[in-house]
């Protein structure tokens, strides 16, 4: 890669590194208390019971389980159609390291989450587990489709319910109420930082070994 690639890697790493500092740190002071109630008292009055039901939905298909299904079955579909390996291990790579992070800012954080009259959560609040998950699922799955098409419309398609996906799980578990608004801006950045990172890192490790052979 060239120097104003790393360059530009960098400048954008400290940004997102940034953001979510700085979000973390008002978290941690109790800034965010105000906004976080202003947008749960303001998503309230949307609920029904057709809605309730679809958020409930889009709440479990980003739960673990149905989370590691579908990992796995793109996985399948990677190998299978592309037979590259590591694409495989980047895929891997952004799905566990994802929840490392999310497992051990919770437990360094350790936010209570929301009283919920909808369904119960255990566990803690900051970041977002469920918004990460998707994040770096659905965000890992435009990178590598994307670069496999070559099809204006395929990719904006991709696009478009890769985006869906992220931003609908995530408005779930605001509407059930088990995760504040900084939740989730924490969990789009953290993610977000790993995302870009271990892409950067295959694209550099892919390029290296072209130039080697």
């Amino acid at each position: 890669m060239q120097a104003h690639s790393h360059k530009h890697f960098m400048v954008v790493f400290f940004l997102i590194l940034l953001s979510f500092s700085v979000t973390t740190y008002v978290v941690i002071m109790g800034y965010t208390a105000t906004i976080d109630r202003y947008v749960i008292e303001k998503i309230i009055p949307t609920h029904t019971e057709s809605l309730t039901a679809a958020m409930q939905f889009f709440s479990f298909i980003g739960d673990i389980v149905p989370a590691v299904i579908i990992s796995l079955i793109c996985i399948m579909i990677i190998y299978l159609t592309y037979k590259k390996w590591q694409e495989v291990f980047l895929f891997i790579a952004v799905m566990i390291g994802s929840t490392a992070l999310n497992t051990f800012t919770k437990w360094m954080i350790k936010r209570e989450r929301p009283e919920s009259t909808f369904v119960y959560e255990a566990g803690f609040s900051y970041p977002s587990g469920h918004t990460m998950a998707a994040m770096s699922l659905y965000g890992i799955i435009i990178f590598l489709f994307w670069k496999h098409t070559r099809h204006a419309v395929a990719r904006v398609s991709i696009l478009v319910f890769g985006i869906t996906m992220i931003v609908t799980i995530a408005f779930s578990r605001l509407y059930l109420g088990v995760h504040y608004i900084s939740d989730i801006i924490g969990g789009v950045l953290l993610s977000g930082l790993w995302l870009y990172v271990t892409i950067y890192v295959y694209q550099y490790l892919i390029e290296k070994q072209s130039e080697e052979s």
